[in-house]
């Protein structure tokens, strides 16, 4: 929601912004699902930090990919 928001308020068009989360979703998701059933004692960490960073860089940067 906060990406599709942020795309339209920089100009982009609707449907780059309503495909950009389909596709980064279909990137970023599959892995931790992966990892989180074969159950290694590093990936709770390891998801949370990535999902803080993705955080942080939307906030941060979102104004200017676009």
């Amino acid at each position: 929601m906060l990406t599709v928001l942020m795309l339209l308020n920089s100009k982009a068009g609707l449907a780059t912004a309503l495909l950009t989360p389909v596709i980064l979703f279909m990137f970023f998701v599959p892995a931790p699902v992966f990892l989180l059933s074969h159950r290694p004692t590093w990936a709770w960490p390891s998801l949370i930090f990535v999902t803080l960073l993705s955080l942080l860089f939307q906030l941060l940067g979102a104004d200017h990919v676009a």
